[in-house]
């Protein structure tokens, strides 16, 4: 049953306040979207602008590049390094925007209809405590992790060229080469990843200090 005596102003001021933060999070969506797709745009371009260059296919192996594409898988990992801070800083900004719905669905909830009705018909919680900034193989965090492991093998594609140059031989070089490529790889995503929890770990540390309506 819906109140009736709701303050008008109060209500006007929720709804418009709802629409601009809709508004704001559709922006960073879009941003997230383009951001990705300009990251694909620089592999593709520099990929295909690389293998005009490479003589004998049959020789290649991204463990024996020249100067020139070590200089451009560089290139490629500091843009993608960029672009996906970049990514991880618009998607928090995001799930800051949800929350801060959820929060306006709970005044709605609570002033608009009697006994909190309105949450009896929704699937989402009415709180800033949903979604979680961090989850575990939920929301965006398979996202980041796909993008975090191809951003990565282009630094690991140079570390295991630059340990080339020192001329070590061994039986198992090439069994070497892949186990510190996966190594290597390993190592970048991660530190992606601890980068993306620990930044989304303390905006919810943040939020509980900041007595907001549960």
């Amino acid at each position: 049953m819906i109140k009736k005596n709701t303050n008008e102003h109060s209500f006007q001021f929720m709804l418009k306040e709802y629409e601009m933060l809709y508004s704001k999070f559709e922006m960073h969506y879009a941003a997230v979207e383009k951001t990705i797709s300009f990251y694909f745009l620089i592999i593709g371009a520099v990929v295909s602008a690389n293998s005009f260059f490479i003589n004998n296919y049959d020789d290649f192996s991204i463990f024996n590049l020249s100067r020139c594409q070590l200089i451009c898988s560089f290139f490629i990992f500091i843009m993608g390094s960029i672009n996906l801070l970049k990514i991880i800083e618009h998607r928090l900004l995001i799930i800051t925007y949800v929350k801060n719905l959820n929060q306006n669905r709970k005044w709605f909830s609570m002033n608009t209809f009697d006994n909190n009705e309105l949450e009896k018909y929704s699937l989402f919680k009415t709180s800033y405590k949903s979604p979680k900034y961090y989850k575990k193989y939920r929301h965006f965090y398979w996202e980041v992790l796909g993008i975090a492991i191809i951003n990565s093998i282009f630094i690991s594609v140079i570390l295991v060229n630059l340990i080339k140059k020192i001329n070590w031989v061994s039986n198992y070089a090439d069994l070497i080469n892949f186990i510190g490529f996966i190594l290597f790889m390993f190592i970048s995503a991660y530190i992606f990843m601890f980068t993306y929890k620990n930044r989304g770990t303390n905006l919810e540390k943040d939020l509980t200090t900041r007595g907001l309506e549960e």
